[in-house]
C-alpha cells in the first residue's frame, strides 16, 4: 500500500504540569514515547498510567480524558484508522524496545515527511512492533455493577484507604464472598491486587511531580519506605526511583 502523508503523521506533545484534556476522541490512533512526566488516561473501561520511559498506545475513536503530572513531553506518530486494523482496541502501555523507540523518534520528527518510501518502511516496522510488544500492567479496570463502581471510585479518590475486605463489603452492602467473587469477575483482579495497583499508579503521578519517595510512601499509607518500594517493584518490576522526575523536568 502506497502511503499518504496522513498514514503516519508526526506527534509531539508538550504540556505543563496539571494540564487536563477533557473527554474527547481522535480519529487517528496515537502511539508515542513519553520522555518526561506521566499521563493518566481515563476511559469508560478504566484508567491507564503512562509514565516517562514507556510507550503508550491509544486506539482511534476512543473517548478519553487525560491529566498529566509533571511537564509532559512525548514523541511518536498519529496513525490513520486504515493502519490500525489488528492493533489493540484498548489503550496499552507497551514494553519499550530499542527498535520501537528509534522508529517512534524517526516518525515523530520531520525528516521523513517528504520521503514516502522511507516512511512506509518505518511504518511497517512500527505496526509489527506494536502488534508483538508485551504490555505492562499499569491499568485500573472498572467493574460494571453500580455497587462495585462506587467502591472503586472511593478507592480512586483515596488510594491510601486501608479498610479490610469485611469493612469494605459492609460499607457497600455486599458480603465478603460476593465482593471478592464479583470484583475478580468484573475486573480480572482481586480487590487486593487492584488496590495495590491503584497505589502504584498514584505513586507514579506523584513521582512525576517531583515528590520524594519517603513523602509518597507516607502519603499512600505504607508502613515504611521499604514496604512501599517492595510493593512498587511487585507491580512495575522497578524501584520507585526509576520513575522519578528527571532533572530539569518541570
Amino acid at each position: 500500500m502506497a502511503p499518504t502523508p496522513a498514514d503516519a503523521e508526526p506527534l509531539r506533545l508538550r504540556h505543563e504540569d496539571g494540564h487536563r484534556t477533557p473527554d474527547h476522541a481522535h480519529d487517528r490512533g496515537q502511539i508515542f514515547l513519553v520522555t518526561n512526566g506521566a499521563l493518566l488516561l481515563t476511559t469508560a473501561a478504566g484508567t491507564w498510567a503512562m509514565p516517562a520511559g514507556h510507550v503508550a498506545w491509544i486506539p482511534p475513536g476512543l473517548p478519553h480524558e487525560a491529566v498529566n503530572h509533571g511537564r509532559l513531553d512525548a514523541v511518536g506518530a498519529y496513525l490513520a484508522p486504515s493502519r490500525c486494523a489488528g492493533l489493540p482496541d484498548r489503550p496499552a502501555l507497551l514494553r519499550r524496545g530499542a527498535l520501537l523507540v528509534a522508529v517512534l523518534e524517526r516518525l515523530g520528527g520531520e525528516d521523513t515527511a517528504d520521503d514516502a518510501g522511507r516512511r512506509e518502511r518505518l511504518l511497517a516496522v512500527l505496526l509489527d512492533e506494536i502488534a508483538t510488544a508485551e504490555h505492562d500492567a499499569l491499568d485500573l479496570p472498572l467493574p460494571r455493577s453500580p455497587r462495585l463502581l462506587r467502591l472503586v471510585r472511593a478507592l480512586m479518590d483515596d488510594p491510601a484507604e486501608r479498610r479490610g475486605l469485611d469493612d469494605l463489603a459492609r460499607a457497600f452492602a455486599l458480603s465478603r464472598r460476593s465482593l471478592t467473587r464479583l470484583f475478580r469477575q468484573e475486573t480480572g483482579l482481586s480487590v487486593g491486587q487492584w488496590r495495590l495497583r491503584r497505589r502504584v499508579v498514584a505513586a507514579i503521578a506523584l513521582l512525576a511531580e517531583g515528590r520524594s519517595v519517603t513523602d509518597i510512601a507516607l502519603t499512600l499509607g505504607h508502613d515504611s519506605v521499604g514496604a512501599f518500594a517492595q510493593s512498587f517493584r511487585k507491580v512495575t518490576g522497578a524501584a520507585p526511583t526509576a520513575y522519578r522526575r528527571r532533572p530539569g523536568g518541570a
